[in-house]
């Protein structure tokens, strides 16, 4: 919890898919004290199943495109940004050239993260995860093919 005065979002320009980064993972900047619930907040999503496939499947979309990008920029921290933010861009960017994301996903989501201990819902959702992840990995080759098609054709 924060002062909605003391907070901005970081602005960040991009321009065609690539903008996922800003669209859904906006970074808030504070100034100032940050507060924190002292019990679990639930969130109740009614939406069914095709709705969270249908959603996820525009975000790989999008996550796909900002994979690329992330493969051709050399691992590196960034300089200009705040410590926590900087370790986030360069996990991003080691991830992306990690084999076997999906597998890896999985097993942060059920091992490590301890979706295990929610039963048949929990392997359920981390299992939807490593598909996300696999269908990023799959679009991101499409988008790589299609580059090389385009620059072959000229």
């Amino acid at each position: 919890m924060f002062k909605h005065r003391l907070g901005r979002y970081e602005k960040v320009e991009r321009q065609g898919p690539s903008r996922r980064d800003s669209k859904v993972h906006e970074h808030l900047v504070l100034r100032g004290e940050v507060g924190y619930l002292k019990h679990d907040l639930l969130h109740r999503d009614m939406r069914d199943l095709y709705r969270y496939i249908e959603r996820h499947n525009q975000y790989s979309d999008w996550d796909a495109e900002v994979y690329r990008r992330y493969r051709q920029e050399p691992l590196r921290f960034d300089a200009h940004l705040d410590g926590s933010l900087r370790i986030k861009r360069f996990v991003k960017r080691a991830w992306v050239r990690l084999p076997l994301r999906p597998l890896l996903r999985f097993l942060y989501m059920y091992v490590v993260r301890g979706g295990f201990l929610d039963a048949a819902p929990g392997l359920h959702y981390c299992l939807l995860r490593a598909v996300h992840e696999y269908h990023i990995s799959v679009k991101a080759k499409e988008l790589q093919h299609r580059e090389r098609w385009q620059s072959d054709a000229k």
